[in-house]
């Protein structure tokens, strides 16, 4: 998927089934509330697909005051069945550009200066 908003572009794909849709959303709410990629993609994060009927959260991802409401009120919460792991590249408005590896698994990103098309090639 890749994403624009004024100068700056986000690329982001993961994979993981049932579970991408809504890692991909948490990540990309991290990134607007203010996160860089990799902090974005390192954060604990939350699935639930209806059936079943069970929250799945990573250690971190609700504090004991949330998890405690929603199991008062009839929500099982378990550790994560299975994950999606997320890989992103981000264009800052600026120019910069940023990348990170879902640090969940053994993904890894990193950013490669190319030069411009019209650059004469070394050999």
């Amino acid at each position: 998927m890749i994403l624009g908003h004024g100068d700056e572009l986000v690329a982001i794909g993961g994979r993981g089934g049932s579970r991408i849709p809504s890692a991909l959303t948490q990540v990309l709410l991290n990134l607007l509330a203010g996160d860089g990629a990799a902090a974005a993609v390192a954060r604990p994060r939350l699935h639930h697909q209806w059936l079943p009927d069970r929250l799945e959260a990573e250690p971190g991802a609700l504090s004991r005051r949330v998890a405690d409401e929603l199991r008062r009120r009839g929500h099982e919460i378990v550790p994560p069945i299975a994950r999606a792991e997320v890989n992103l590249v981000r264009r800052l408005a600026a120019g910069e550009v940023e990348a990170a590896g879902d640090p969940r698994s053994y993904e890894a990103a990193t950013v490669v200066e190319l030069p411009p098309p019209d650059a004469p090639i070394d050999n």
